[in-house]
C-alpha cells in the first residue's frame, strides 16, 4: 500500500482546505511492478489451462469407456455400460485414430463405422471422385487417382493403386477389396503382341494399344499431328508435349512412318496463317511475309533459309518439308 506524493507538511503549508479531503482519497492500494506482473501471469496460466483442458476432453477417448469389472457394484458404472453397448463403436471411431494413420486417412476415418457396410466396389479406371470416395478413399487420393487418369495413367492391377501419393499401405488393406479392375481391351493378334501404328493414320484409340500410351497422351498427339499438318518423321512424336522420353523410347520401334504432303503454303499464307504452325514464331512469319513481298515468290528451300537467317538451324531443319512453294506469291516489280 502506497499514500500519495502529497507529503502532510505540503499539505499544512498549502492551505488548501481540500488538500486535505484529496489525500485521504489516495490512501488506497496499489500494486508495485513486480505485482502487477505476478497477477498477470496468474491470469495466462488460467486462461491456458482452461484452454488445454478443453482441447483435451474433446481430443482423448476417456479413460474408463468400458468398466474393469462388472462386479464392481458401481451403479454410475452399471448404467453407463448398460446405456453405451450400441455407443461404443461410434466412440471408438470418433475418437480412436489407430497408430500409423496419416493425416488424410484421419480425415475420413470417423465415419468409417457407419458407412463401412454401405461401400460399394468401384473401378479406378472408370470411377469418379464421389464414388471412390463413397468407397473409402480420402477425398484427397480420390482427385489424385483422378489427375493421374487425366494425364494417361492408367491401372493394370491392384497394387498399381500404391503409386499415388498418399495411398498408404494400411489405407490400400482397407479398400484393396474394393477395388474392380474391368478387363482390359485386348490387343490386335501379332507375333509377341507387337503392333505397328501408322502415325499419321492411328486415331486416338488405336495409340492407347501402345505401352504407356493412355487416353490423354493419345490425345495430345493427335493434337500436335494436326497442328503440325502430319508427321514428317517418326522422331517428330517425342516432342508431344508432356510425353516422357522413356515412354517415347519404349514405343519408338512400333512407330511406322506415314503418308504425308507439305501443307504450308507459303506464298499464299499471311503472317497470321503462317504463325499458327508449331515451328513457325510470329515475329518469323512476318519477316517471311516481307521477305516474299520485296523479292518475290519462294521457289525453293535455299529463298527460305536467306530470308531466316537468324533462326535456329535444327527449328528450320523441321520446318522445310512442310513448306509447299508451288502457288505463286507477289511478283518482284
Amino acid at each position: 500500500m502506497r499514500r500519495c506524493p502529497v507529503s502532510q507538511t505540503s499539505r499544512k503549508n498549502s492551505g488548501n482546505p481540500y488538500l486535505s479531503d484529496r489525500t485521504d482519497r489516495c490512501l488506497v492500494f496499489t500494486f508495485t511492478r513486480k505485482e502487477r506482473r505476478a497477477l498477470l501471469l496468474l491470469a495466462w496460466t488460467i486462461i491456458l489451462l482452461t484452454g488445454l483442458r478443453s482441447w483435451w476432453s474433446q481430443t482423448n477417448v476417456p479413460l474408463q469407456l468400458f468398466p474393469a469389472s462388472i462386479d464392481e457394484g458401481s451403479s454410475s458404472q452399471t448404467g453407463r455400460m448398460a446405456a453405451s453397448p450400441a455407443e461404443a463403436p461410434r466412440q471408438l471411431d470418433d475418437g480412436a485414430r489407430p497408430a500409423g494413420m496419416s493425416d488424410p486417412e484421419a480425415s475420413e476415418f470417423q465415419s468409417e463405422g457407419e458407412s463401412a457396410r454401405a461401400r460399394q466396389p468401384f473401378d479406378p479406371n472408370e470411377a469418379g471422385v464421389e464414388e471412390m470416395k463413397a468407397a473409402g478413399l480420402p477425398g484427397k487420393v480420390a482427385y489424385t487417382i483422378k489427375r493421374y487418369r487425366e494425364k494417361g495413367g492408367r491401372f493394370y492391377q491392384k497394387t498399381d493403386l500404391l503409386k499415388i501419393y498418399d495411398m498408404t499401405d494400411s489405407l490400400f488393406a482397407r479398400v484393396e477389396h474394393l477395388i474392380l479392375l474391368t478387363e482390359q481391351k485386348p490387343l490386335p493378334e501379332t507375333p509377341n503382341a507387337r503392333i505397328t501404328i501408322n502415325i499419321n493414320a492411328a486415331d486416338e484409340e488405336q495409340w492407347t494399344y501402345l505401352p504407356g500410351i493412355g487416353k490423354g497422351y493419345a490425345r495430345r498427339i493427335c493434337k500436335f499431328r494436326d497442328a503440325l499438318g502430319g508427321f514428317a518423321s517418326v522422331q517428330q512424336v517425342g516432342e508431344t508435349f508432356g510425353l516422357p522420353d522413356s515412354t517415347f523410347r519404349r514405343i519408338l520401334p512400333q512407330l511406322q512412318p506415314g503418308e504425308f504432303r507439305p501443307g504450308v503454303r507459303i506464298n499464299e499464307w499471311d503472317a497470321a496463317q503462317l504463325a499458327a504452325h508449331p515451328y513457325i514464331h510470329p515475329k518469323e512469319a512476318r519477316i517471311l511475309v516481307n521477305f516474299r513481298n520485296q523479292h518475290g515468290a519462294y521457289q525453293a528451300d535455299r529463298d527460305v533459309r536467306r530470308a531466316l537467317m537468324m533462326m535456329d538451324s535444327l527449328r528450320l531443319n523441321r520446318l522445310l518439308p512442310y513448306l509447299d512453294y508451288t502457288a505463286e506469291g507477289p511478283t518482284q516489280n
